[in-house]
């Protein structure tokens, strides 16, 4: 694995925020949606989004059971 980089490490944390903001709009979504399939749909990207949050972490911190936790997830 590649090692982590100052600018690399400040990119990826900004990319974890933005995909951490993604995630509170797609739970406001999931809270106010008029239809419960923009509640599934919604819930459905969270999980997604979350994946791909615990996927970046992993190669933050170089530790490669994270990736099974994601595969699991």
């Amino acid at each position: 694995m590649a090692e982590v980089t100052q600018e690399l490490g400040a990119f990826l944390t900004g990319v974890m925020c933005l995909l951490g903001a993604g995630i509170m709009l797609c739970l406001v979504r999931a809270v106010l949606g008029p239809r419960y399939t923009d509640r599934i749909v919604a819930l459905n990207v969270v999980c997604t989004l979350v994946i791909l949050m615990i996927c970046i972490l992993s190669y933050i911190l170089g530790q490669g059971y994270l990736l099974d936790v994601a595969i699991l997830y």
